[in-house]
């Protein structure tokens, strides 16, 4: 099919087009979202990361392994990850992360890896070398077992929240989270 998979390694996407653009197209079936992960990896990472603009698509995180997730911005600006009505499904953990002078911004509804509305995974915020801010633009799922934010800055937007009795932890071993 038509679909993006990123499996392995990173994908970096110029977002931009314009207001409802993506640059995965518009397919908003299931079958159709671009897939993050593969179910299969015991190692390594998948990331998606986007320059300064806007990817109004909703997309799939896979399920299982043990290779580390990424979504994020990169370079300086403000990505956005968002638009009213898309998706974000969860399989597993994910880190979100901006670089150290970007802003990644979350707006779309966090889902689990079905659709359903309680995704039961972990977040971590940031990681070395990319210590931007990750702003929840969106209401967090009282779902989500844990957030650490290891390296930069974790804001959430006025009028949005994170559960009070999901786990925060600030700061690692490498840098000071904010």
């Amino acid at each position: 099919s038509g679909r993006l998979r990123v499996l392995d390694g990173r994908v970096s996407v110029g977002a931009g087009g314009g207001a409802g653009a993506s640059p995965f197209g518009g397919d908003a079936n299931e079958i159709g979202l671009p897939l993050v992960g593969d179910s299969s990896a015991t190692t390594g990472t998948a990331a998606l990361l986007v320059a300064s603009g806007t990817v109004s698509r909703g997309l799939t995180v896979n399920t299982g392994s043990n290779q580390v997730v990424v979504l994020g911005g990169y370079g300086a600006g403000i990505s956005r990850f968002n638009s009213v009505g898309t998706d974000i499904r969860l399989g597993r953990d994910v880190t979100l992360q901006a670089s150290n002078s970007g802003t990644v911004e979350f707006a779309s509804t966090w889902q689990d890896s079905t659709g359903g509305t309680s995704p039961a995974v972990n977040f971590t915020i940031g990681s070395l070398g990319n210590a931007g801010e990750v702003v929840f633009a969106a209401s967090v799922p009282a779902s989500i077992q844990s957030v650490k934010v290891v390296a930069g800055t974790l804001a959430i937007n006025s009028g949005n929240r994170m559960d009070p009795g999901t786990p925060m932890t600030l700061g690692s071993a490498f840098s000071n989270g904010t």
